[in-house]
């Protein structure tokens, strides 16, 4: 049985792709807002990669990091991905202390992110 990954990313084509890149290694359940993310939680979840910014209307929205918040208190024991192609240097630190245990800047060099889903799973 594959690790089930979580990608939370309201930009839709973004989600899909990076579900196509890693599902030969993951079972990928995809959510592009909150309320979709906290449904498609589970306890056989093994990792999370959630975008910071999830309304793109929003300039300051910030609700990926709410939901790494509202993950980590649910999750404690899981790693959690933020990712983001805002260039905002504080952004990083706002993620970590959110509870994420990473953060990548997009867009995701994917072999980079296979071989650190890699490395969390040990």
């Amino acid at each position: 049985m594959k690790p089930k990954l979580l990608i939370v990313d309201d930009q839709v084509m973004y989600g899909r792709s990076l579900d196509r890149a890693l599902r030969s290694d993951f079972s990928i359940v995809v959510a592009s807002t909150v309320q979709e993310a906290r449904q498609s939680e589970d306890d056989d979840l093994f990792c999370a990669l959630v975008d910071i910014r999830l309304d793109e209307s929003m300039p300051n929205d910030r609700q990926g990091l709410e939901f790494v918040s509202w993950l980590r208190e649910r999750k404690p024991q899981i790693p959690i991905v933020a990712m983001s192609a805002l260039d905002e240097e504080s952004l990083e630190a706002d993620a970590l202390k959110a509870g994420a245990t990473r953060f990548l800047r997009k867009p995701i060099v994917i072999s980079r992110l296979k071989e650190l889903l890699q490395e969390l799973q040990k």
